[in-house]
């Protein structure tokens, strides 16, 4: 999105005049947790965290992440960080590096790779085709991309999904980005490798998990009817020539309501 006439501009050098809502600017400098803090927290979901040098911020799932933050140094000097980024299916067009909300607008463009979270700052040769760092020729503005082997913990919140005899949970877990190579599942994040990258799954329940529950309580109600009834119905019908049509009659009512369940 490009900016109006009428916008107010921020980028990286002014950020931290911005005073509106936090869709944009999110100030991290009392809000940090260290790794071991983060790894006690318990059933919460949709959670991710990023760490560098075991300082860790979380990332805001609503707003799909700040453009711009600020968080502390090892040295506890509070650092502007640009956490937005290119991903590789997205547009690298530089003219179109702002996110905007009514008559505000931040600019993502970067000048050099220790403004972005992933440390790398690109532009996108459209004469060539190439993506390269920034600065190089005339070009001093550039992207913030993702960088897999960054050198940044990620910690995840790993959802357990119920079952019939157990509860849905949420735990963290601390690992290498999603994309980054593995070999084993507790190398990554979200504590998956698959194909020999860190992966990550859905990190919070889903209407799915409550259909998993209705199938087993579906798949009761069935082996009841089979095992418990059919046979007392059988039985009935044996003993009690004078009630075969009421007994008929309630097998075809129980075999009805059954098929039910599954119909709906």
């Amino acid at each position: 999105m490009e900016p109006g006439e009428q916008a107010t501009i921020y980028a990286y050098n002014n950020i931290t005049n911005y005073i509106g809502p936090g869709y944009f600017f999110h100030n991290y400098t009392n809000e940090t947790k260290s790794i071991e803090e983060v790894l006690q927290i318990k059933n919460s979901y949709y959670l991710i965290y990023y760490c560098k040098n075991n300082i860790c911020f979380k990332y805001n799932y609503e707003f799909d992440g700040y453009v711009i933050i600020q968080i502390p140094d090892e040295n506890g000097t509070s650092k502007t960080i640009i956490t937005a980024y290119q991903r590789p299916y997205g547009t690298e067009d530089i003219k179109t590096a702002y996110r905007c909300k009514g008559d505000v607008c931040v600019y993502e463009g970067c000048t050099h790779a220790s403004q972005c979270l992933f440390g790398i700052c690109a532009l996108k040769d459209e004469v060539t085709n190439t993506t390269r760092d920034v600065p190089f020729d005339n070009h001093t503005n550039g992207l913030c991309r993702y960088n897999a082997q960054a050198n940044i913990t990620e910690c995840d919140a790993v959802y357990v999904k119920q079952t019939l005899f157990r509860k849905s949970r949420a735990y963290m877990h601390c690992g290498k980005l999603k994309g980054a190579s593995c070999v084993t599942d507790d190398e990554c994040a979200y504590n998956l490798c698959a194909n020999g990258r860190c992966a990550r799954s859905s990190n919070g329940p889903s209407d799915s998990d409550n259909m998993i529950i209705l199938v087993y309580i579906y798949l009761g109600i069935t082996l009841f009817a089979l095992v418990i009834l059919c046979p007392s119905y059988c039985y009935c019908y044996i003993h009690q020539p004078k009630n075969r049509k009421k007994i008929v009659l309630f097998a075809v009512i129980t075999t009805f309501l059954v098929l039910l369940l599954w119909i709906k």
